[in-house]
């Protein structure tokens, strides 16, 4: 059986400090991958977390990272394209890697940050529209199912897209989190 670890991509992030913390109070050590550990060694005083430097589109380093853990979860995401960013990108070749990663380090479990409304075809904007085509892609190609993500929640625990509605923070206002549902 696999060790009380998790790998938790994206867990320098707003949602992944505190499911860090949250799974440290819980007895559960932390991986967390980060292409900048250095930037966040505040997070070393969490009990069991370990931050470990990766090119998260390396998929030798992936696999390093997910040695040793019982799950993985997979925060990743932008709100808004750059140079070396695109959505295309960051919401479904990551995770593609991230899944292939999974399978050949025999994690079995994985956790996917979707958004709501999040609608390969019908998504008003790329970012929902990207969204909405990994979570497909997820479903459907390694699950077997064309079942809603709730559905297949029930039927199959590898898998768990969650949607959560925007989260927002006290640093960030309201406009600036909501910059992605402008329609493309």
């Amino acid at each position: 059986m696999k060790g009380n670890r998790v790998c938790i991509l994206g867990g320098t992030g707003f949602v992944g400090r505190h499911l860090s913390t949250r799974l440290s109070a819980a007895g559960i050590a932390c991986t967390i991958p980060s292409r900048h550990p250095q930037r966040h060694r505040d997070m070393l005083t969490t009990p069991g977390v370990k931050l470990v430097a990766l090119n998260p589109y390396d998929p030798q380093q992936l696999q390093e990272a997910l040695s040793g853990c019982r799950a993985a979860v997979n925060l990743v995401g932008i709100l808004n394209e750059s140079a070396h960013a695109s959505f295309q990108r960051v919401h479904v070749e990551l995770p593609n890697l991230l899944l292939r990663a999974c399978k050949e380090s025999g994690v079995p479990r994985l956790l996917h940050m979707s958004a709501l409304n999040a609608n390969e075809a019908n998504g008003p904007s790329q970012y929902l529209k990207t969204k909405g085509l990994q979570e497909c892609r997820y479903l459907v190609k390694d699950f077997g199912t064309s079942q809603s993500p709730k559905s297949t929640r029930q039927r199959d625990s590898r898998y768990c897209p969650d949607r959560p509605a925007l989260i927002t923070t006290p640093s960030r206002t309201l406009q600036q989190s909501c910059s992605c549902a402008t329609p493309s």
